[in-house]
């Protein structure tokens, strides 16, 4: 509500107060005063029936005079206060004021105005009554991308069939991995790591004191995630370092040893194991220690700046077991704190797969997962459906802190497709976890991570978006499979280059080089006239130079026209329109450039479609 109104609100209800008291208390008492001919002369001389009339008689006649008025005060002051509270607000105020204009503009009179005025209202005080999507930004801030928009990736795997590739790549197979890495945009990414290649044996028993010498930080292992470091420095992007297993099943069979710190392993006595990781730490300080140790020696010694967070696991609730993200911060903090780096790192916590509730910890991030969300192609119109209605109401608790925190969604991509046939699924789900990453920034989160920017996923498994090329692929597979698989690995062991998948790499780098770190986002409102209303989705973010990003999802299989309004204080000057839909090309396409008319444009959203209108204004 605004707060105009809310004043409005405390001033109606203090009037009506006194109102009541004046009609209840003290009229009463002046009535019975007059009647004696005690009270001013005027009052005694309007009282002339004393010998005819009790007194009773005149109070109840003032009883009937008195209730019509209160009534009529509270509804009369109930309409007010509500039409107040309409005219006071942004969507309102601009979409009054473009109609208004352009009446008038036209020569209509004051009277059509007025007419234009009430309907606006009638319709529902915040929505206009049009035939086709209206779309309203505001003014208001709802949040901020401080952590950034982008991708994970994943150097260990634990599934035989899929060794640790990137160790052998050649060069000219980095360089067009960087390139498409590049291009797909985004400045948050995820990076992983195994301890065993840092610390190949405990540097000793005791997780508060790091013995230095006992760690392997040269190791020919570590190559892969030092290029990747390398490009995120050059690049302006930010990285989150993370363990997404217990123990990397490859580099564990290479050398058993290096998994000192896995029950399943030493409790065995170091047997083979390609098992998927579900693992207990032997001691989950020694993890902290070793994660600790690691990023003292990336940030002071390799003089890393690009690494903002760490985080000692990936789904503490599905891949480990007897750990618990919140509680096992703290002796993380602590290890930070005496290495004098805690202000130069923030830890991230839990990184579930299944949403929990904050809980005590030394962490600055709260960072969870989505690939739940569905839409029913059949019934566009419901829009995203299983969303966690937890979001908005997890954002605020979490920022309503002190100090406050912010929340992430580290993995999301493969989005359920109920009815989906054509175009490929693939495309649709990258659509519908476009819509995601709009609710939840919209919701006030800070930052997300789609899930994976690497070359083993079929496209099909809708995970994909990049692959590599030559490659048949057999039958499609919902998940990663040796006969999905194998033919990737021999190709680049073959040193085959890597290519796009432009039905998932081409939207989702539209989302990514639009919604970037450092940009404010505003309230939006949808108004969808295909009940209920959620077949549209918006955002509306500023960027550092203050130029307008505003994203639109048209998840309908047939055109829809949107009408898209301003605020009057921050008009574009010009836009560009970008965008991708259900013919699934090659590369992003271009529409013609909207026209800005009285605070409003109007594009045609091609079916199944991602737009982006980017603010071109010169400062």
């Amino acid at each position: 509500m605004n707060p105009l109104t809310r004043k409005a609100i405390r001033v109606f209800v203090f009037l009506g107060i006194g109102l009541l008291v004046l009609a209840k208390l003290i009229a009463p008492w002046f009535i019975e005063q007059a009647y004696q001919g005690k009270s001013l002369g005027f009052l005694n001389a309007i009282i002339s029936g004393q010998a005819s009339h009790p007194v009773s008689f005149y109070l109840n006649e003032w009883t009937k005079i008195v209730w019509p008025i209160m009534g009529a005060y509270i509804f009369g002051g109930l309409l007010a206060v509500f039409m107040f509270d309409v005219m006071m607000r942004p969507t309102f105020y601009d979409r009054f004021s473009v109609h208004a204009r352009g009446l008038m503009m036209r020569g209509k009179s004051a009277f059509k105005v007025l007419i234009a005025l009430a309907s606006i209202m009638v319709s529902g005080s915040v929505t206009p009554v049009f035939s086709h999507v209206a779309v309203t930004i505001s003014e208001t801030r709802v949040g901020a991308i401080t952590l950034g928009t982008g991708w994970s990736t994943w150097d260990y795997w634990w599934q035989q069939y899929i060794p640790r590739f990137r160790l052998t790549w050649n060069d000219e197979q980095w360089d067009t991995y960087f390139k498409l890495l590049k291009e797909a945009g985004g400045d948050w990414i995820r990076a992983d790591l195994y301890y065993g290649d840092t610390e190949p044996r405990n540097d000793n028993d005791d997780p508060e004191i790091i013995n230095w010498k006992a760690f392997t930080f040269d190791s020919p292992k570590l190559k892969n995630l030092y290029k990747l470091l390398d490009f995120a420095q050059a690049n302006d992007i930010n990285v989150y370092l993370t363990y997404t297993y217990l123990r990397s099943n490859h580099d564990y069979n290479e050398d058993r040893l290096t998994g000192w710190l896995s029950k399943e392993a030493v409790s065995n006595g170091f047997p083979e194991l390609w098992t998927r990781p579900k693992d207990e730490p032997i001691d989950t300080r020694e993890l902290a220690e070793n994660l600790a140790a690691t990023i003292y020696h990336l940030l002071k010694n390799r003089k890393y700046t690009c690494i903002k967070q760490i985080s000692l696991y990936v789904e503490p609730d599905a891949q480990w077991t007897n750990v618990d993200g919140f509680r096992d911060s703290k002796f993380l903090g602590e290890l930070l704190v005496k290495l004098g780096i805690r202000d130069q790192v923030a830890i991230l916590a839990p990184q579930t797969g299944a949403h929990v509730d904050s809980q005590d910890g030394d962490y600055d991030v709260f960072a969870i997962e989505d690939y739940g969300a569905v839409v029913n192609w059949a019934t566009p119109e419901k829009g995203l459906q299983n969303l966690d209605p937890i979001y908005k109401s997890l954002v605020s608790r979490i920022k309503s802190m002190k100090p406050s925190m912010e929340v992430g969604l580290t993995e999301y991509g493969r989005m359920w497709n109920e009815g989906a046939t054509d175009p490929l699924p693939t495309y649709l789900s990258t659509l519908s976890a476009a819509c995601l990453v709009f609710e939840l920034y919209n919701s006030g989160f800070a930052g997300t991570q789609r899930w994976a920017f690497d070359p083993v996923y079929h496209p099909y498994c809708c995970f994909g978006v990049i692959s590599v090329e030559g490659v048949q692929y057999p039958a499609v597979a919902t998940e990663v499979t040796f006969e999905t698989t194998a033919p990737i690995i021999t190709a680049m062991k073959q040193g085959a280059k890597f290519i796009k998948v432009p039905q998932t790499f081409e939207p989702q780098r539209l989302i990514n080089i639009n919604l970037t770190r450092g940009s404010a986002v505003h309230h939006v409102e949808v108004h969808d006239p295909t009940r209920p209303g959620k077949g549209v989705y918006a955002i509306a973010a500023r960027n550092e130079s203050g130029k307008w990003r505003v994203g639109l999802v048209n998840l309908y299989a047939s055109a829809r026209d949107v009408e898209v309004y301003f605020p009057a204080d921050l008009l574009p000057d010009s836009l560009e329109w970008d965008y991708y839909d259900a013919t699934m090309p090659q590369h992003t396409l271009q529409g013609s450039p909207p026209r800005i008319r009285d605070h409003s444009l109007i594009l045609r959203m091609p079916p199944r479609s991602l737009s982006f209108l980017r603010d071109q204004s010169v400062s």
